[in-house]
């Protein structure tokens, strides 16, 4: 049971007891030795429970501290009565309840007298109200002093058209059920902004604020004081008109000047590539006259080396011949033109390598199978008088293989502008080692088309290869 406080214990026609508290009812389940409690926010009026009588259809009737109600045991329903709805008050008092067994009327006192009825006389409200709308206020930004407007005329309108200003609207309805209207209750949707019903309760306005440019359903239903709903309700078709730059001929402007900047700078780019091509061709016969020059000069370090390696000067050491060549290519002043120049030289079962300014010369020992990477930091041919050229000397052994390439492979890039790189080329050698020269020379070649994949050749891409066998 919720409290001590019994006022009424009550047993019905089949036996079951009913017990009345200040905190509610209570039902005595016997088969279960508990109780089944009942209080206000279930649906009595009052928690305060002065007297409980049974009509003939087995209904009990309970005078409260706020009310008569009627409460279905079956259904467990409560149906409220005040004093709107004839009642002497709303207030009761206790052991002033009576029933007449012979005409089934019931009496139930309180403090402005008593209230003696048949519960067979007491009809339910069937009526379905029409639902009307009554009020129509709204508040516009223009009005500094925020005064509402007070449109006429809202109960034959089945639209309204807003501005973008209008930030609050404030509409009212009624449901058209004048016996105890107080008790009458709504609800709505706003179908574009909400599609959900919404309960009102007896509250019969509903405000908006703020509502974006747009269309709207407004469906509005209602019901009389025994809750019998109107399904049809009232509809009203609600058009928020957005500001001028949001309107459709605002967004033709915006769309013919947007393509009118892109026809702009269509043109302008167009302008600007003829202007490039212009100047490119200019810069083309430029290079075309410098290279014609260069060409002259380099054909002339290609025939000088050529005499290098027929002269005796091939006899030297390594380092000796380099700088040889160096001081004549100094003497001769061919202006930016360097030689870059990796040599060999294989005797005895010895190699011996220098270079000027060319990537690393990759050695693979057999006997190890592994690659190793001798990179010599020289600088090219021509650049300088007396550079200390360094040699690097490496034992040969059958299997032994040498691969010599320009830099076209490893500062190649692909589509993605990633470079090849000399950590690939080492790793590419270190698996073809073993094969042939000339198929270790077309997988390299295949590793690096495929690298490219159509992409630009950015240099020329040479190697060669030496196996010792």
């Amino acid at each position: 049971m919720p409290d001590n406080n019994i006022i009424r214990v009550f047993k019905d026609s089949k036996g079951n007891i009913w017990i009345g508290t200040t905190k509610g009812l209570s039902k005595y389940l016997g088969n279960y030795k508990r109780f089944k409690n009942y209080n206000s926010d279930d649906g009595l009026p009052n928690d305060f429970i002065y007297g409980i009588l049974e009509d003939e259809k087995g209904n009990l009737w309970l005078s409260t501290n706020d009310g008569l109600s009627k409460f279905n045991p079956v259904e467990e329903t409560f149906k409220n009565f005040y004093a709107n709805d004839g009642l002497q008050g709303n207030e009761f008092n206790q052991n002033a309840f009576a029933k007449d067994k012979r005409t089934g009327l019931l009496v139930f006192g309180g403090l402005n007298g008593f209230n003696i009825f048949h519960p067979d006389s007491i009809k339910d409200n069937n009526y379905i109200p029409p639902i009307v709308l009554t009020d129509f206020i709204r508040y516009n930004t223009d009005d500094e002093e925020g005064k509402p407007i007070i449109e006429k005329g809202i109960s034959a309108r089945d639209s309204i058209l807003l501005t973008y200003k209008d930030n609050i609207v404030t509409l009212g309805f009624s449901a058209l059920s004048f016996f105890n209207n107080s008790e009458n209750q709504y609800r709505y949707k706003l179908e574009g902004f909400n599609d959900n019903w919404i309960q009102l309760g007896h509250n019969h306005s509903v405000t908006f604020t703020n509502l974006s440019p747009g269309d709207y359903n407004l469906f509005v239903t209602g019901s009389n004081n025994d809750g019998v709903w109107n399904q049809k309700g009232k509809t009203l078709y609600v058009e928020v008109t957005p500001p001028w730059w949001r309107t459709n001929i605002a967004y033709g402007i915006y769309i013919i000047s947007f393509l009118g900047i892109l026809y702009g700078l269509r043109r302008f780019e167009l302008n600007r590539r003829e202007q490039k091509a212009r100047f490119r061709e200019n810069q083309l016969r430029l290079k075309a006259t410098e290279a014609e020059k260069r060409a002259i000069e380099a054909g002339t370090m290609v025939t000088l080396m050529k005499g290098f390696f027929t002269s005796d000067a091939a006899k030297l050491e390594l380092q000796e011949f380099m700088n040889h060549c160096t001081n004549m290519i100094k003497e001769i002043k061919l202006g930016r033109i360097l030689m870059s120049f990796s040599l060999l030289r294989i005797h005895d079962h010895k190699l011996t390598v220098t270079s000027a300014g060319m990537p690393p010369i990759y050695f693979y020992d057999k006997e190890k199978n592994e690659t190793e990477e001798i990179l010599i930091q020289g600088m090219p041919l021509g650049a300088m008088r007396k550079f200390a050229y360094k040699t690097v000397e490496r034992e040969l052994k059958s299997g032994d293989t040498i691969l010599l390439l320009t830099d076209g492979l490893p500062e190649q890039m692909n589509k993605n502008e990633e470079m090849f790189d000399y950590p690939r080329v080492k790793n590419s050698f270190n698996e073809l080692a073993q094969n042939k020269p000339d198929e270790i020379i077309k997988s390299l070649t295949k590793l690096g088309d495929d690298w490219m994949n159509n992409s630009v050749q950015a240099d020329d891409i040479s190697f060669v290869v030496i196996k010792v066998i």
